[in-house]
């Protein structure tokens, strides 16, 4: 939760430096510009919030059925290992 406003849920990707559209009311950015949008499926890139469909896991979690299932501690677990994983398939692609 934000230390500004505590009471209000956050949001995985939105309410973090990663988003383009982070602390603008406006989204004046397309998510379409976002480097998240070629981890979304093709078929969910229309979506309202794209990256929250983002297969997490084998099982195909994504941001937006775990958070549907209100468990914030398991979201961010997937979440971390979700991007230790990208990180080191794109460090090791640049290595080789």
């Amino acid at each position: 939760r934000s230390v500004k406003t505590p009471w209000k849920p956050t949001s995985a990707f939105q309410d973090s430096l990663s988003c383009l559209n982070f602390g603008d009311p406006n989204n004046t950015h397309s998510c379409s510009e976002c480097f998240l949008i070629d981890f979304v499926p093709t078929t969910n890139r229309a979506e309202i919030v794209p990256c929250h469909h983002i297969p997490l896991n084998e099982a195909g979690d994504t941001i937006e059925t775990l958070e549907g299932k209100d468990n914030q501690q398991n979201l961010e677990a997937n979440l971390r290992d979700w991007l230790d994983a990208k990180i080191n398939e794109i460090e090791a692609a640049r290595t080789s």
